[in-house]
C-alpha cells in the first residue's frame, strides 16, 4: 500500500512538470528506488520459497504413492473368497496380467492354487503358459483333465479342452487330432447339462471346421 501510494504521488507530479523548459524531476523518484528494490527482492524470495516447498512435498510423497500403489490381483483374491466360478476367479488373474500386470505374480500365485490341487487354477495356468508360448502348456492342460475326470466334471473338462486344441493347434497339430479334441469337448459339454457351455462347443467346433476346410455341412449345422 505504501508503494501504491508514493507511486501516485509521483506519476501526479510527474505529470505537472510536462511543458516545463528545463527538467522537472520528482525527488520522490530517488526515494521509490529502494521501495522498488526492497519489493523485487521480497517477491523473489517467495518464489524461490514456494518453489523449494513444493519440491520438498513432491520429494516426501513419491514414497508413499509408490508403497500404496493398488495390488492389481486383489479384486482377483477377492473373487476367490466369494464362492463364484472358481474358472473365472482364477481367470481374473491371467486377464490381469494380460492387461498389463506382472506375469510373474500372476503365474506365481496362479501356480499355488494349482499345486493345492485345485483343477480349475490347473486350467489357468496352463492358459498362461500357452499364452506366453510354452510348452509346459499341454502338461497342465492334460493334468486338469484327468483330475476333472475323477470329479466327472464335464464342464471343467470340456474348458480344459477347449484350451488343449487352441494350444496344439498353434503347434502345428493336423486338423483331424484338433477336431477330435473338440468333439470330445462337445460331448463333455453335453454331459455337463449347461447351454452355454454347448453353445461355446458348437461354436468352436463350427469354426474349426470352416477354417480347415472340413465338413461344411455338419459345420452349418452346429
Amino acid at each position: 500500500i505504501r508503494f501504491l501510494l508514493m507511486f501516485l504521488k509521483v506519476s501526479g507530479r510527474a505529470l505537472a512538470c510536462i511543458g516545463k523548459s528545463r527538467p522537472c524531476i520528482p525527488t520522490e523518484i530517488v526515494r521509490v528506488r529502494r521501495p522498488m528494490r526492497w519489493l523485487c527482492s521480497s517477491v523473489a524470495w517467495i518464489f524461490v520459497a514456494i518453489c523449494l516447498f513444493s519440491w520438498t512435498v513432491r520429494a516426501g510423497e513419491m514414497p508413499e504413492v509408490a508403497a500404496t500403489s493398488p495390488d492389481p490381483f486383489s479384486a482377483c483374491e477377492a473373487g476367490l473368497g466369494t464362492g463364484a466360478s472358481r474358472y473365472e476367479g482364477w481367470r481374473c488373474f491371467y486377464m490381469a496380467a494380460r492387461k498389463g500386470a506382472s506375469w510373474e505374480q500372476a503365474t506365481k500365485r496362479v501356480g499355488a492354487g494349482a499345486e493345492s490341487g485345485d483343477a480349475w487354477a490347473e486350467v489357468v495356468l496352463a492358459h498362461i503358459h500357452s499364452d506366453r508360448g510354452n510348452s509346459s502348456a499341454e502338461g497342465h492342460y492334460l493334468r486338469a483333465i484327468a483330475a476333472f475326470g475323477l470329479e466327472s466334471d464335464g464342464e471343467g473338462q470340456a474348458q480344459a479342452r477347449f484350451g488343449l486344441a487352441n494350444f496344439r493347434w498353434n503347434r502345428g497339430a493336423t486338423p483331424e487330432e484338433v477336431q477330435a479334441i473338440l468333439d470330445q469337448a462337445l460331448l463333455d459339454s453335453e454331459r455337463a447339462g449347461m447351454p452355454i457351455l454347448v453353445a461355446t462347443a458348437k461354436a468352436q467346433l463350427a469354426r474349426h471346421l470352416w477354417r480347415t476346410g472340413g465338413d461344411y455341412d455338419r459345420a452349418w449345422a452346429l
